[in-house]
């Protein structure tokens, strides 16, 4: 449908819990500031991560409420600000980045796995809404993908990742570039009829 311009919102403040890294506070118009300026076509939403292992009984409140601050709060106003464009010119397509984790258990991952499971409800409900008027929304649950932050994850874990690849079929950790194709795919007129799915 002609041109169309890929718009990602990036904002981050420095959390009650500077500790593990955590990030992500901001307002519904300090992200709408940054959407409008220019006509946008695919929103992605994700929040920087430093994910480690704690133990279900060690997460305090802070650190409980600042991993859905940067997980789930950036999907839910993201997704609001992007719409909010999105509905005057009846088209768009919103790519919500979850995990895997969201999906299968994951060790030391209690807080960071409750956080990213909401995202995949959020997207089918903002499919069922929006789809209507041409806006599409779908999800992507990156497995382990090999990147510096992931990697603190490893290290974290009592055999240091070495186990990680067993599980996967390839027995092998993802590249970034593997979920980035993802999302071409979803954001091209190949997934024109694609809406709702992680």
């Amino acid at each position: 449908h002609g041109e169309w311009k890929i718009v990602h919102c990036h904002t981050s403040v420095p959390s009650p819990n500077e500790e593990h890294g955590f990030m992500l506070t901001t307002s519904v118009d300090d992200i709408a500031e940054s959407v409008t300026l220019t006509r946008p076509d695919l929103s992605q939403t994700s929040a920087p991560d430093g994910t480690v292992t704690i133990a279900f009984t060690d997460i305090d409140e802070k650190a409980y409420r600042a991993e859905f601050a940067k997980n789930l709060d950036t999907a839910w106003f993201g997704c609001q600000a992007a719409i909010r464009v999105m509905e005057k010119q009846q088209s768009g397509s919103i790519i919500n980045f979850a995990s895997g984790a969201a999906i299968l258990a994951s060790q030391g991952l209690h807080a960071y796995s409750a956080a990213k499971a909401p995202i995949l409800s959020l997207t089918r409900n903002l499919a069922l809404e929006y789809g209507p008027i041409g806006i599409r929304v779908n999800a992507i649950a990156p497995g382990a993908i090999k990147t510096p932050v992931f990697e603190v994850y490893l290290d974290s874990l009592p055999d240091k990742g070495k186990s990680q690849g067993d599980h996967i079929p390839m027995k092998r950790l993802g590249r970034p570039e593997e979920p980035a194709a993802a999302v071409l795919v979803l954001a091209s007129d190949a997934a024109s009829y694609v809406t709702g799915v992680t």
